[in-house]
């Protein structure tokens, strides 16, 4: 049924190449400027919800990615885009729905911080192993990943962006909360240009794929929503926490995952249409989640609106 993904190439024009390295430098730049220590120690304080939270994202996610590329027998550019997002911590824009839904909001923004510290390391590690794992499946998902660009782009792109704001934050911090609102605005501008670029030059290519990723990309999202739930649920944690571990779960930053994308898979317009869609799918099915949770009575133990990180 997917195999229509396979061999579908995209084309970015030289002069985008260069923002793709940007975004994921000055992203990952924003991010470190967004995090707040007194956050962290609280959400370090969450016992068993951390461990719990940051199992859903980096165990649970992946493991259910492998499990439905392996059942449906997805092409390579298919189970690529998916793992990519699978590999990418929880946005912000969780936090946000968990707010609206009655989740424990706090603990979402901490999660979320948490797991961007350790993207720059887990992220790569979830991805390649996911690749591996595929590759030696024997099916048809299997991945060609370049693992020196792979590597680059984890130690270049990610972790020395992070460190980089993390000390300009330390240095300079009045002046770090000063320029971070600008900051991200620049970043959603030139992600902006990035996107609409990759879509004038491809939209052909991208809307005959559309019809196949709708489906894909509904089941893999649900069944990360679930999933996270479930495993809450299972551990015995209160509602609230419960729902801020779903989706946490099942909405993890895109704008990484789309810049990755276009990093690692420049030639495969399957992948990088996977990633968009889903980044699109992600905010209607978690807003529909958390509208039916407002409903309820439950209300959320934290009473502070907690401090967002980059909107992604």
């Amino acid at each position: 049924m997917f195999d229509a993904l396979n061999g579908a190439g995209i084309e970015l024009h030289p002069g985008q190449l260069p923002l793709v390295g940007a975004v994921q430098a000055l992203m990952m730049v924003i991010v470190s400027l967004h995090l707040d220590p007194a956050q962290l120690r609280r959400t370090l304080g969450s016992g068993k919800s951390l461990l719990v939270g940051l199992a859903a994202q980096w165990l649970l996610l992946p493991t259910l990615t492998l499990a439905l590329a392996l059942l449906l027998r997805l092409p390579a550019s298919a189970a690529a885009g998916l793992l990519l997002v699978a590999a990418c911590p929880g946005g912000a824009a969780a936090a946000y729905l968990s707010l609206v839904g009655r989740g424990n909001a706090v603990l979402c923004v901490g999660l979320s911080a948490i797991a961007t510290l350790a993207a720059a390391v887990l992220t790569p590690a979830v991805f390649g192993t996911g690749a591996w794992l595929l590759g030696g499946s024997g099916g048809s998902a299997g991945i060609h990943l370049d693992f020196v660009s792979l590597l680059r782009t984890a130690l270049g792109l990610m972790l020395l962006p992070l460190l980089a704001g993390l000390a300009f934050r330390w240095r300079f911090p009045q002046l770090a909360l000063r320029l971070r609102q600008p900051l991200k605005l620049a970043l959603g501008l030139i992600l902006g240009m990035l996107v609409i670029g990759a879509l004038y030059g491809n939209a052909g290519k991208l809307a005959q794929l559309l019809k196949l990723l709708v489906p894909l990309v509904a089941l893999h999202n649900g069944l990360g929503l679930l999933g996270g739930y479930l495993l809450a649920w299972a551990a015995r944690l209160p509602a609230a926490d419960r729902r801020a571990i779903a989706l946490g779960t099942g909405i993890t930053n895109s704008g990484l995952s789309v810049v990755l994308a276009f990093s690692l898979f420049p030639d495969s317009a399957a992948t990088v249409a996977v990633v968009m869609w889903w980044s699109a799918w992600r905010l209607l099915s978690g807003g529909v989640v958390a509208l039916c949770w407002a409903r309820g009575a439950s209300p959320s133990p934290a009473a502070e609106e907690p401090a967002m990180p980059v909107a992604q």
